[in-house]
């Protein structure tokens, strides 16, 4: 993943990244621990914007009381710079 910004909050440093599908996802670590800091090789990626609009198919594998992230609006959104 690229990163794309990262911000000074306290004592914490927020990290985003554009995932290789072109979305953006974050990582929240402690400013002493960022030099430690490994990202997963990851299969599967999350937005971090979730939003289901109106006539979305259903997620995959969703059920009554399952979550309903990644809906086909997420997965067409793309990070522009």
């Amino acid at each position: 993943m690229k990163k794309i910004s990262s911000f000074e909050c306290g004592d914490m440093l927020v990290n985003y990244y554009q995932n290789p599908i072109g979305g953006v996802e974050w990582i929240i670590v402690p400013k002493k621990k960022a030099s430690q800091v490994c990202l997963p090789i990851k299969k599967k990626f999350d937005s971090l914007i979730q939003v289901k609009l109106l006539g979305d198919d259903y997620p995959k594998g969703f059920a009554t009381g399952s979550s309903m992230r990644n809906s086909e609006t997420v997965k067409s959104l793309k990070y522009v710079h």
